[in-house]
């Protein structure tokens, strides 16, 4: 079936394009449908008046001026409404072809043919074809063209001709013409059912077209007005919204919202020196990698600039400064190519209740230039809140994560409890001697425990042994610039609880030192034996 179609839609094509004269894309679909309909009603009755001249035609000489030729002009000027139609003059294109079609029907009936041939059958037809052809809101104009159709069919129920003009048909002749008088009505009629039937499958098939069009337009248009075109995050406008909307749903359920606010550390450096090219390739990966720290329904977009926002619904102080360190020490350890290592100075601020959208930027950006000041490459605590009191989550030892061998559970367990005791000192006003000295101690700890490990390592001929010392040197690495920072600042033992917590013992301690533990164990069911 789909074959015969496409071979017979070259063929059809002219008569699509007769069916379309007057259409043009600005047009709205009911109007465009309006339009087909009456030129397809047109084409329809210009096919079944064939046969009638035909007939007309054949009767002899004279019958060629009084009726022939009449019914020749009749018909070219219904067809005058396709070229209406193409000159735009739709309304008058529709009423011209009613009121033709009606009147050369009712001329040749009441003059020639009266109720002999049942060409009166034409307005049963007519009748309905005001209904397809004008425009639905022309109500008025439908009622008065079927009205006057009807008329016209009431005074020609049982009418004499005025002229008759004798047809040499004999009864069975006659009975003939009138059967295909009816048939060729009802094709007339099947033919404009199925074509209105394709041009309102057609017209609605193109309406899903542009309406799936449209939406994609006005979503690829929507994506550039809240979308930062280079980070292809949200942008500040995008930001803004959705800040306002989740302060309305924290205010109205009452939970909890904070704010991350981060800029990266001398990027105008990294423009200066290396280019805008390389600069936007850092902007790019930053947000990638604050991305990486988020949860789905965190939002994080760009502010402006080097400058990013982070919303976190649902989050308290305490949760967004366990999110701004992460993300702070991933930037710290991402390396960029060319550019090197780029930092962040973050500033957190956790929405109070009933608190309007400016006080909370202005207090979140605040703490973000405090950062800043303080040395950079930190984490800021709005200075509203530096007295609120936390609740962070202590860290307590699972069984699953011993090994066996005493030295090493014993320096894990350890590492856990300097953990908490800078959780403590969170909750506490602490000097920065004090801050320095428990890093001093956590920092002999660590160094000691790794020293072991990897001799412990080598005799048990751990395979990826380097890679285990490289992960040592990082940690080592960022426990001193850690300690660097807090030399010249004051401390925020928070910072240090995240790093122990998430870089140390979830880092480190479960995902990488758990690798080794079948190695250990091996060497000590060895040693037993």
């Amino acid at each position: 079936m789909e074959r015969v179609n496409q071979q017979l839609r070259p063929a059809l094509q002219p008569l699509k394009r007769l069916i379309d004269t007057g259409c043009n894309g600005d047009m709205h679909y009911t109007d465009r449908q309006t339009v087909q309909l009456t030129n397809a009603v047109v084409l329809a009755r210009l096919v079944t008046a064939i046969p009638f001249g035909i007939l007309f035609a054949s009767q002899g000489p004279e019958f060629f001026w009084p009726i022939f030729v009449p019914f020749i002009i009749g018909t070219l000027l219904i067809a005058l409404t396709i070229l209406l139609n193409a000159r735009g003059l739709y309304l008058f294109a529709g009423v011209w072809g009613n009121l033709i079609n009606t009147l050369q029907a009712f001329s040749a009936l009441w003059l020639y043919f009266g109720y002999t041939t049942g060409a009166y059958f034409y307005f049963l037809l007519y009748a309905l074809v005001p209904i397809i052809t004008l425009p639905r809101q022309k109500k008025l104009l439908i009622a008065f063209l079927s009205s006057l159709n009807l008329f016209f069919f009431m005074v020609l129920h049982n009418h004499q001709p005025i002229l008759p003009i004798p047809f040499s048909f004999s009864n069975l002749e006659l009975s003939l013409v009138r059967q295909g008088s009816i048939f060729s009505t009802m094709v007339l009629i099947v033919v404009a059912f199925y074509t209105y039937q394709q041009i309102l499958h057609r017209n609605e098939r193109q309406l899903d077209e542009k309406s799936i069009k449209l939406n994609e337009l006005l979503q690829a248009a929507t994506t550039i007005a809240t979308t930062d075109s280079l980070t292809r995050l949200a942008n500040r406008r995008r930001m803004e919204e959705l800040l306002q909307v989740e302060i309305a749903r924290a205010l109205r359920y009452s939970s909890e919202l904070s704010l991350i606010m981060f800029d990266l550390d001398h990027f105008k450096r990294v423009n200066d020196t290396l280019g805008h090219d390389v600069g936007d390739q850092v902007l790019i990966r930053t947000g990638e990698l604050a991305l990486s720290r988020l949860r789905s329904v965190d939002i994080c977009g760009r502010w402006g600039g080097e400058e990013f926002l982070v919303i976190l619904p649902h989050t308290g102080l305490e949760g967004a400064l366990l999110v701004a360190e992460k993300i702070r020490l991933t930037l710290e350890t991402a390396w960029h190519d060319r550019a090197g290592i780029v930092t962040g100075s973050f500033g957190v601020a956790e929405w109070a209740t009933n608190e309007s959208y400016d006080t909370l930027i202005k207090r979140v950006d605040n703490a973000m230039y405090r950062a800043k000041n303080g040395g950079r490459n930190l984490v800021s605590i709005s200075i509203e809140q530096l007295s609120q009191p936390r609740n962070l989550a202590r860290l307590i030892w699972m069984t699953e994560w011993e090994t066996g061998e005493q030295t090493i559970d014993s320096s894990h367990q350890k590492i856990l409890t300097f953990a908490n005791r800078f959780l403590e000192h969170s909750d506490a006003e602490i000097s920065q001697i004090e801050t320095i000295s428990l890093l001093d101690e956590f920092e002999a700890l660590l160094k000691d425990h790794f020293a072991y490990e990897e001799e412990l390592l080598v005799k048990a001929k751990y395979p990826e042994l380097e890679h285990h010392k490289m992960e040592h040197q990082q940690l080592m690495a960022q426990l001193a610039h850690m300690r660097a920072n807090y030399q010249h600042t004051l401390a925020n033992p928070v910072s240090l609880y995240v790093f122990i917590t998430d870089e140390v013992v979830v880092g480190h301690l479960i995902n990488t030192d758990i690798k080794y533990f079948p190695y250990i164990e091996a060497q000590l069911t060895a040693k037993h034996l």
